[in-house]
């Protein structure tokens, strides 16, 4: 049985540390930022953030289905999956490829 202290959390359960996660994905994303300092009371999860996030960027081929905007002129920052385009995804992602860039 795995005990509380021990227990993993993905990177997309933790609640709240909204700061936090925005800058260790930044900082992923963009190495030249020079690092993330964390700090904060004992018992806010700040370890358990991190850990997440690594756990999450040592994960290798993941395959995204390409996206398209939702409604550009209500709703300009929303972007929804293009199912249609599985089939084709599947493929190119038994080649290693993926079909469209992502966005962060």
């Amino acid at each position: 049985m795995t005990s509380p202290a021990s227990a993993r959390f993905p990177f997309s359960a933790v609640v709240g540390h909204d700061d936090l996660r925005l800058a260790l994905l930044l900082n992923a994303v963009h190495p030249s930022i020079g690092g993330v300092l964390v700090r904060g009371e004992k018992g806010t999860a700040k370890s358990t953030v991190v850990r997440a996030l690594a756990a999450l960027l040592q994960r290798k081929n993941y395959y995204f289905i390409p996206f398209g905007q939702d409604d550009s002129y209500k709703k300009p920052c929303s972007l929804k999956a293009d199912f249609t385009q599985l089939p084709d995804t599947l493929e190119a992602a038994l080649r290693g490829v993926q079909l469209q860039p992502i966005l962060l």
